[in-house]
């Protein structure tokens, strides 16, 4: 049977974070992000057992996140996403996303509660981090 649903804005340091769809074990958001301060970097963090996809609708957002190097040591790298760039971010991948402009982007999902989420952003420092690519 077909239900309604009411769309929720949520006000994050980055932006807004509109969830469109929930279901058993997913959800649907629009995350708008803004360039001018306060709004401007999520902080590096993981989750525990969440897995996302992004598509990046407008603007463009430079995505951080830890890749190992050829000593198998752990490095910050960063790549430019470009408007109809999609990446999967795995369950436990440390990762953040810094707009440059405002942007539009989707989410999709597995539900998790926010208590799953891990910051990490004191560890790292996103100034010293290696463009890897562009999307």
């Amino acid at each position: 049977m077909i239900e309604s649903f009411t769309p929720q804005t949520t006000r994050k340091p980055w932006g807004d974070e509109i969830l469109v769809a929930q279901g058993p074990g997913y959800t649907g958001k629009v995350l708008k992000r803004y360039s001018q301060p306060p709004f401007h970097r999520a902080g590096l963090q993981y989750h525990t057992t969440k897995t996302e996809t992004f598509h990046l609708y407008s603007g463009m957002a430079w995505v951080y996140f830890l890749k190992p190097d050829a000593e198998g040591k752990d490095r910050l790298c960063k790549l430019l996403l470009q408007p109809g760039a999609s990446i999967h971010v795995p369950a436990g991948v440390i990762h953040s996303v810094q707009t440059q402009g405002d942007s539009v982007m989707f989410e999709a999902a597995e539900y998790a509660p926010d208590s799953e989420t891990v910051n990490v952003e004191a560890e790292w420092d996103v100034a010293q981090a290696v463009e890897v690519q562009r999307l």
